[in-house]
């Protein structure tokens, strides 16, 4: 393994949830953060890992 990477906003109450979700379970993970104003959920590589360009979106491995 390696640490789950989650990405997104902290304030997003959608990122809060699976974040509170991975500490109760104790996984390792790591949040990377998206600059929403400069639309960085648009970008290619996040469109590569969510379609839809929504957050969060997950990496495993």
């Amino acid at each position: 393994g390696g640490a789950v990477k989650v990405y997104g906003v902290g304030a997003s109450p959608f990122v809060a949830t699976v974040l509170l979700c991975l500490e109760e379970t104790g996984a390792d993970y790591e949040l990377v953060p998206l600059d929403m104003a400069a639309r960085e959920q648009r970008t290619e590589h996040h469109l590569s890992r969510n379609p839809f360009g929504k957050i969060p979106a997950l990496e495993d491995g």
